[in-house]
């Protein structure tokens, strides 16, 4: 008869279960966080397998997912989305990690780090710009994109004007990497400082 695993190999399955389900790696916590307030085209031209696969309805079955004239997520899909909230912020924190590597001999990644990781990767394929201008609102902070185009013309990026801006800092507000507020930028609480390391 097989022993039975330890407590804290069960603890380590368990973290690791936890960070399965943050986007970094799972693209079914992607949707859920994505298609909220969105429209139905922009998710269909996103994600076109969740209709191609007519997976929809099961997503308003399972997730209480609406799609009206902008999708909505409650129910079991808003409590979903607060607990990925809450392991991303958990499992980000440096000294949180250091703990249950001392603790259980186990290394963990950092989510958000990940998750950034991931859309720069895929940003440096369609538009390495973006990935550019996005280290500038990570260092910059909040910012209008009067002062933000300025900026990014000293760092030597050619940008002809705030529309062509408007069109780079879509992107990375699709990826939910910046809130663009009227003719304001900010980065993300949550992935702001990634960036930078991926450039290379």
């Amino acid at each position: 008869m097989s022993e039975k695993p330890e407590l804290k190999e069960r603890l380590v399955e368990f973290i690791k279960s936890l960070l399965a389900l943050c986007p970094a790696y799972n693209i079914v916590s992607r949707m859920l966080l994505d298609m909220r307030g969105r429209s139905t085209t922009e998710i269909d031209m996103k994600y076109p397998e969740l209709f191609q696969e007519r997976l929809a309805p099961l997503f308003c079955d399972l997730f209480d997912v609406n799609f009206g004239v902008t999708i909505s997520v409650s129910g079991f899909g808003e409590e979903i989305v607060r607990l990925i909230h809450s392991i991303e912020k958990t499992l980000s924190n440096e000294k949180k990690r250091k703990i249950l590597e001392q603790q259980l001999g186990v290394s963990f990644p950092n989510p958000c780090e990940d998750y950034v990781k991931l859309c720069v990767d895929a940003l440096k394929e369609r538009d390495p710009t973006a990935v550019k201008i996005l280290t500038i609102i990570d260092e910059k902070g909040y910012s209008s994109f009067e002062t933000l185009l300025e900026e990014c013309r000293k760092q030597g990026l050619v940008i002809a004007d705030k529309a062509q801006l408007a069109d780079h800092l879509s992107r990375l507000a699709d990826l939910n990497l910046i809130s663009i507020s009227g003719e304001w930028v900010s980065p993300s609480d949550k992935y702001k400082g990634y960036a930078r390391g991926f450039l290379i």
